[in-house]
Order: structure tokens, then sequence, then C-alpha cells
């Protein structure tokens, strides 16, 4: 009953089914019947024609076709990024609009060109911004000026500044987002090869724009971007960045960006318990200060609750807006503020100084000691007074410790008389255990560890020995001219001169060193090289310095010449003043450098010479054979 109803609603064969019910009505639904002749077998069904499009099977491609085509189209990208920079570079004002489309190309969705599309343009941004931002920074004009009447020209030229101010901040933004959290230690981890080499290039760019211009606006979040970069442990990144803040330092003038570098570096370098390399505290070696705010009397200020109540009303506004007045005059100034300059100097110097102490106190056993105390020996001159006693201090304890190099030593040493020929000369403090540690670790300097500290003996021994004469004993000086003279014969070429002019500093400058060059002087006892201590190793009755007489016959000529002119010191072989004068006067390097000045000419005169000789053999065999032909 129910089917036939069906049947009269639907008026055919097909079943119903549940109707779907609408805002106002019922859909009433059916299914169609299935045709009986479909269910009989060995009949088959009719074939219905569908319009349905067949792909055509898509053409093979060779490797070496996707690489061309790949090829050619990053060939293509490059010369649309090269045109548009070299239109940018000829002229910024007209042209700036096309940093718009760069940096559409930054969103490019082939992944067949997608990276090496961006390491184009990261290339190309670098260099376009290295040209066109200048050495100022831009300051940009509130609404209430931009409001007030002003000449075509001056609009225009706020609005370039304010579209390269803008288009700047988003490359920076940019290279941000390049290098990204690479302090990370699981992104580190998890990088593939493609993004840490994506990530370098970032870091590169970012770093050559910064040195170019270290003044510029957003030259602090730059600062903040790298900084921190130098903890992590990527020796690539880690040289690149310190390359560039050592050029920074080397090139600033004002102060200002060094000490914002200075103060990044310490609140990384003790955020991270002092484990960072030994590289990031050489950096600091490139500041170029001689000279700090030193005053120790300065002038009374002031505070703002005594302003109140000497000034009336009217005063206090005028020197409000006297302020403003000297902040814009500051700002628009060309020459440079001297107090400003030493201002900075000092605050850099103070924080240096701050961080060194620390490390000294608390990790004493760190990587980073041997960085501190060439820092110290470097800005040894500028450490204020009030720290001597424990700088001193804790130089005893230094010494007593065996993980000390002979560089280490060095650096105290030279810090140390530094302090007592400077502010600390009126110190009583005895360097005995200078000389006695120094004096111990001297045969090292024929290591290859100590080989690349013997440019820095000349000016150590000048202040332990030439500027104390006074002070210093003969036998200390002996002792030490002996053990001088007996490296030098493990050293090759330079370093062996640069050690025979330190003895004949000491021969110039203390005559009874003559005693070692004596054969007819007779002392009494024996000598003792193994004894570490100068005082007692009875240097005076060492034997004649042999080992210059074995430096005579050294590979190297410059070497051989010091040797014959130190011999040439001595009574029996001292003929004329003139060698004498010349031992007194010069300095190493004027030595070093006239000494291969002669080698020079020498070498050339012989050179000339061999021609000479080779052209008289010729001549005679030409005389010979015409000879024999008549």
């Amino acid at each position: 009953m129910n089917s036939k109803r069906a049947k009269q609603w639907t008026g055919d064969d097909s079943t119903p089914l549940l109707p779907i019910k609408d805002k106002n009505k019922l859909i009433q639904r059916s299914l169609p019947a299935e045709s009986p002749a479909s269910d009989i077998a060995g009949e088959d069904k009719p074939e219905v024609e569908e319009n349905v499009e067949v792909s055509k099977p898509l053409p093979e491609v060779s490797v070496v076709d996707l690489f061309a085509t790949r090829a050619q189209k990053l060939q293509n990208r490059q010369t649309a990024i090269a045109s548009m920079s070299c239109a940018i570079v000829e002229n910024p004002e007209e042209n700036l609009k096309k940093l718009r489309t760069l940096k559409e190309f930054w969103d490019e969705k082939d992944p067949d060109i997608r990276m090496g599309n961006r390491k184009l343009l990261l290339l190309s941004l670098t260099e376009i911004y290295k040209d066109i931002l200048p050495d100022y920074n831009i300051r940009v004009a509130s609404q209430a000026e931009k409001q007030q009447a002003a000449s075509k020209d001056t609009k225009q030229l706020r609005h370039y500044e304010e579209n390269l101010l803008h288009n700047y901040k988003l490359y920076l933004q940019m290279l941000e987002e390049c290098i990204g959290k690479a302090g990370d230690k699981k992104q580190r981890e998890t990088a593939d090869e493609k993004t840490k080499e994506f990530r370098l290039l970032a870091v590169r760019c970012m770093t050559q724009v910064f040195v170019k211009r270290p003044t510029f606006n957003f030259s602090k979040n730059v600062i903040n971007v790298l900084i921190p970069l130098l903890a992590v442990h990527n020796h690539q990144i880690l040289k690149t960045i310190c390359t560039a803040v050592q050029q920074v330092f080397k090139d600033d003038k004002k102060g200002e960006t060094s000490l914002e570098i200075v103060r990044c570096i310490c609140r990384t370098v003790k955020a991270r318990n002092f484990q960072v390399s030994p590289m990031v505290m050489n950096t600091f070696l490139a500041l170029r200060i001689k000279e700090i705010n030193t005053e120790e009397e300065k002038q009374k200020k002031l505070t703002h609750k005594e302003k109140m109540k000497q000034w009336s009303r009217k005063e206090r506004k005028l020197d409000k807006k006297r302020k403003e007045l000297n902040k814009q005059l500051e700002e628009a100034a060309v020459e440079l503020n001297r107090s400003k300059i030493l201002q900075a100097r000092t605050d850099t110097i103070t924080a240096i100084f701050t961080l060194y102490f620390i490390i000294l106190k608390k990790a004493q056993d760190s990587a980073l000691l041997s960085p501190v105390l060439a820092g110290l020996a470097k800005f040894a001159h500028l450490i204020n007074v009030d720290f001597f006693d424990d700088l001193f201090k804790v130089f005893g304890e230094i010494l007593q410790l065996e993980i000390l190099n002979i560089a280490d030593v060095l650096n105290i040493t030279r810090t140390a008389f530094t302090i007592l020929s400077g502010q600390g000369e009126a110190l009583n403090i005895d360097p005995q255990r200078f000389y006695t540690q120094l004096y111990k670790v001297l045969p090292q300097l024929a290591t290859g560890e100590g080989s690349a500290c013997i440019e820095n003996i000349p000016e150590i021994f000048k202040l332990m020995f030439i500027d104390r004469k006074k002070k210093v004993t003969n036998a200390r000086v002996l002792a030490y001219t002996k053990r001088l003279v007996s490296v030098s014969i493990h050293l090759e070429g330079e370093p062996a001169l640069v050690v025979l002019t330190v003895v004949r500093n000491l021969f110039s400058t203390f005559p009874y060193t003559d005693v070692l060059l004596d054969t007819e002087c007779i002392g009494s006892g024996m000598y003792r090289p193994d004894i570490d201590e100068p005082e007692y190793c009875n240097a005076h009755n060492s034997t004649v310095l042999y080992e210059l007489h074995l430096l005579t016959h050294h590979s190297e000529d410059a070497v051989r010449q010091c040797a014959k002119l130190l011999l040439k010191n001595s009574p029996e072989h001292q003929k004329t003043a003139k060698t004498r004068c010349m031992l007194c006067v010069q300095s190493p390097d004027e030595l070093i450098d006239e000494i291969q000045q002669q080698n020079l000419a020498t070498s050339h005169a012989a050179g000339q010479k061999q021609k000479r000789k080779a052209v008289n053999t010729e001549a005679v065999k030409l005389k010979q054979s015409y000879s024999t032909i008549e």
C-alpha cells in the first residue's frame, strides 16, 4: 500500500526518500529505480558517453634541462635586480620607489629560484644602502612641523628622507627575520646547511651596512641584534661580527657607538656567565683610547630641589628652553664636542675595567684571562689609582697559578710596570716577584707560542730596566742579559734580531755589562742557569757570552751583523766611538731597518758584480774564438 502511494506521489517507479524541510515547505526526494534489464546475466550495460577530458602525459625533461631552466630564471631575475639597483644608486631621489618593487621580489613563490632570489636581493640591497645612506641621523618631522609652511625643496627632502628611513627599516627587519633566533640551541641543531649559510649571509650584510654607517638611525637596534650572536658557537658568525666591531672601534671618533657596543658586550658576557670565546674580549684591543676625563674635583652641581628653591618660576622656564636649544645646537653642530668625547671614552673604559676586574676575581680559570690581561696591559695608563692595591694583590694570586703561559706573564709584567712608572710611582710596592716570574719563563720565547710575543719584549724591558735603571741591581741586569743571549741562539730571523737589540740596549744603558764580554775578568763561584732567581744565579761568573760567537755564523745575515756589533762592544774589540754611538742611539726598529737596507745594498752590489763578471767572461770567450779563426 505504501509503495503504491509512493508511486502515485512521484508518478514513476522511483523509490521515495525522506523529505527535507525548508523554511516554508517540504522538498520531496526520490531515488530512481534500477532497470530490470541490468540484472539479466550476459547482457551488457549501455555505454554512456561522457565529455571527460583525458590529460596528456607530460613530456620527459632531463636534469640538465631543469638546471638550464632554473639558471635562465635566475639570470632574468638577476638582470632585473641589477638594472633597478643601478637606477637607484644613480639617482636615489627619483628612483627610490623602485625599492618597493625589489621588496616585492622577496615574496617569490617559485621554489626553483626562491632561495637564490633572496640571496641576490640581500646582496643588492646591502650595496644600495651602503651607497645612499647619509652620514647624519634622519630626524622625523613631527605633525606640527609638517603643518608649518615650508619651501618645495624642503618638503621634497623631507619626503625623500622619510621614505628612505621607512625602506631601511623594512630592510633591517628582513635581515633580522633571516637571522632568526640563532642563539637558540634547538634551532641551531635542527637547522640544515642551507639555513645556516643563508643566516651567515644575512649577518654579513648587516655587519657591512653597520660598518659603513655606524651612527645612522637604528644603530642601537643593529647592535642589539648582532652582539648577542657573539655567544653563538659558530666560528664564521663570530669572526664576522668581531671583525666588524673592531673596524667600528677603529673608525669611531665620537665614542658614542663604541660605548653602546661595549655595554652590550659586557651584558652578553655576564649573561653567559663568562662562557664566551676569547675573541670577543680581544675586540676591546681595537679601541683607540689614549685619554679620558681624569678630573678628580668636578664642579659641584646643584640638585633639582636646590634649583627649585633658588630659582624663580621664570628662571626655571628660561633654563628649560636653554637646555632644549643647546640640545638642538649640539645635534646640528659639525665640530665634535671634546668634553662629550672624553666623557664617552671615560664611560667606555669604566665599563671595560669593571668587566675585567669581575673576571679577575671570579673567573681566573676561564679562557678569558689571557685577553683580560692583554687589555689591562694596553690600557694600564688609564687605570684609576684607587684600584692599584687590589690589582697588585690579584696579580700576586694569579702569578701563583700554574696555568699561565708566557703571554700572560708578559702582559701582567707590562701592566705592573706601566702602573709603577706612571701614577703608581709613589706606591710602596716591591716588583721583585714580577722580575722573578719573567726570568723564569724567558726560555719559552724559543717555543712557537713565545715567538708570537717577542714583539712586545723591547717595550717591556724598557719599562723594567731602562726607565728604572737606578732601581735595579747589577746582578739582575747581568742575569737577564745572559738569559736573553742564551735564548737568541734558538730563534730564527727577526725574533733573534729583536732579542739582540734588547741586549744591545742593556749594554748601552748599563756599562758594567761589559764584564760579560771581557775574557780577562776573573770572578768567584759558578753560574747556575737552573736557578730561577736572577739575584742568586751568579751571572757575573758565567762564561764569556759564547752565544754571540755562535750567532756570527747564523743563517740570517742581519743576525750575523748584529752579533758582530755586540762583540765590538767588548773592551778588546771596541775600536771606534762610532760603533758605540750607533749602539746607544738607534732603536731596535731603526737598527733592524738599517741592517735590512744594508743587506739589500750588498745583494744589489753582488748582483752587479756577478753581471760584470759574466760580461767579462763572454768577452774573453769571444776574443779567444776570433783568435782561433784568424
